[in-house]
Parts: C-alpha cells; sequence; structure tokens
C-alpha cells in the first residue's frame, strides 16, 4: 500500500471538506499518481423516489430461496433475447465475447 505525501495528505483532506464523496477522492488521488487521465463515464445519481423503489425490491425478495433465486437471469448485457429472435442482426468477432 502506498503512502500518501504530506501535500497529498492535505490536498485530499481539501476534497473531502469539498463535500466530494471518499470514493471519488480516493480516485482523484490515485488517477494522479498513476498518470491516468480517461475515465469511466460517471453513473446517474439515484432519487429519493428511486432509492425507495429499490428498497421495497429489496425487502419485498429477502425471504427468497435458492430455487426461486434460480430461476432469475443475471447480465451485464444492456439487452438479451431469451426465446425468439429479435431481428437484430449480430457481428462476431474473433477475439470479443
Amino acid at each position: 500500500m502506498l503512502r500518501l505525501s504530506e501535500v497529498d495528505r492535505h490536498r485530499a483532506l481539501g476534497l473531502l471538506q469539498e463535500g466530494l464523496p471518499i470514493s471519488e477522492v480516493s480516485l482523484c488521488m490515485n488517477v494522479n499518481r498513476t498518470k491516468i487521465f480517461r475515465l469511466r463515464q460517471r453513473l446517474h445519481e439515484t432519487d429519493t423516489r428511486h432509492r425507495h423503489q429499490r428498497t421495497l425490491w429489496a425487502q419485498k425478495h429477502a425471504a427468497w430461496d435458492g430455487i426461486q433465486w434460480r430461476s432469475v437471469v443475471f447480465s451485464d448485457e444492456f439487452r438479451f433475447c431469451i426465446d425468439h429472435a429479435d431481428g437484430r442482426v449480430r457481428v462476431r468477432r474473433s477475439g470479443e465475447r
């Protein structure tokens, strides 16, 4: 684990006092240290209604057993089709999934 120099500590403290979340401060400090300049797109902030809906969903599904969870499809894909062709043309290139 790398130790922060005295200057970096003061910079991190300043960023935290400005109200940045710890994860963003950590990211800023590590980006500067490793000279990475291109970052992923920021995620949208969730509003109160969305957080409430997510909490209700979690409470509803908290008591599910393994059999029920086996029927759920977990995927990082934006779109997927299970039982019929959706008319989209797919191109598979070597080296891609």
